[in-house]
């Protein structure tokens, strides 16, 4: 199924639009790569499940740096301190996790 959405680029992923609610353009991306509660459900969707059997290596350093990084740092991820790293290691997973779903808002919503 292709993804009707064209992919963000990297300026557009990581910039902070002042229309949005939370900061970013990619909402509850994080979700999908945090190892305890907050992401079970994100986690257990047929498209992260293929992305998880097809990029075993990618999801694993994705999620170990998303989970140290939000846990440590005890706030909100978007005004993290942090956020160049989680936005650094969030780009590279969003341009093949966005290929499992045919569109962007599946991922981010």
């Amino acid at each position: 199924m292709p993804n009707k959405d064209n992919p963000l680029s990297f300026e557009e992923f990581s910039a902070v639009p002042p229309d949005l609610f939370h900061g970013n353009r990619f909402n509850n991306l994080p979700l999908y790569f945090l190892s305890h509660r907050a992401g079970v459900v994100h986690r257990n969707k047929p498209h992260f499940i293929n992305f998880q059997r097809d990029h075993p290596d990618l999801e694993n350093q994705t999620t170990r740096t998303i989970t140290e990084t939000m846990t440590c740092s005890g706030e909100a991820w978007d005004t993290s301190p942090h956020r160049e790293i989680i936005i650094n290691a969030l780009y590279p997973a969003y341009l093949i996790l966005r290929t499992y779903v045919e569109s962007d808002h599946q991922i981010f919503g």
